[in-house]
């Protein structure tokens, strides 16, 4: 019985539980942003081009090696539409948050603020089906980009530019994107272990 309410609880989170989907977009945001603080590029868009594609491809690989290895789910009609206000309203959010970091100078980058809070959003979703006490890395996570967008109130003013980077904002993508690829492959693991099921 219990194992078939792990299945179930499994079955329920699945997409969200597909770690490995968040490495090519942490890579590709991660190889973009140093694009960009590069001061020497020229207006050639041939490299960002080249690494959308590619971060494209890699999505689709490993949603075939999900789809392969796993197997996929149907979700319902309410399911998908609950997803989907979810991100219209995380996209919205962080339009604001990107103009706000961009528009003034603020010493904290709400756009960091709002990808903390995304993971701590996530990780109460998934706690409330998953037993993951024991799984305590995206609440680390979370407070490590709370801090690091807090560093300039917290006495680090500028701190972006010792690690050579141009703007908060750039700096912050950054650990987001490393976050993000460390996260996925914690997320992957749990997946597989958990899958695991008890004779």
């Amino acid at each position: 019985m219990k194992d078939m309410q792990k299945i179930f609880s499994l079955t329920a989170n699945y997409p969200s539980l597909q770690g490995l989907k968040s490495l090519p977009i942490g890579l590709y945001l991660l190889t973009i942003v140093l694009w960009a603080n590069q001061e020497t590029r020229n207006n050639n868009l041939s490299l960002p081009i080249v690494i959308s594609i590619s971060m494209v491809l890699f999505l689709w690989f490993v949603d075939q090696y999900y789809r392969l290895e796993f197997g996929s789910i149907r979700r319902t009609k309410t399911k998908v539409r609950h997803e989907l206000l979810i991100s219209i309203i995380a996209v919205f959010l962080a339009l604001i948050a990107f103009w706000l970091d961009t528009a003034y100078e603020w010493p904290v980058s709400f756009l960091g603020f709002l990808f903390s809070g995304v993971m701590i959003f996530d990780y109460l979703r998934l706690w409330k089906s998953l037993s993951i006490g024991n799984f305590p890395y995206p609440l680390i996570f979370s407070l490590i980009l709370l801090v690091v967008s807090m560093f300039p109130v917290l006495g680090l003013r500028n701190w972006w530019l010792i690690v050579g980077l141009r703007t908060q904002l750039f700096a912050v993508l950054i650990v987001v994107s490393v976050l993000m690829v460390i996260s996925g492959i914690l997320w992957h693991l749990f997946l597989i272990r958990n899958l695991k099921i008890e004779d």
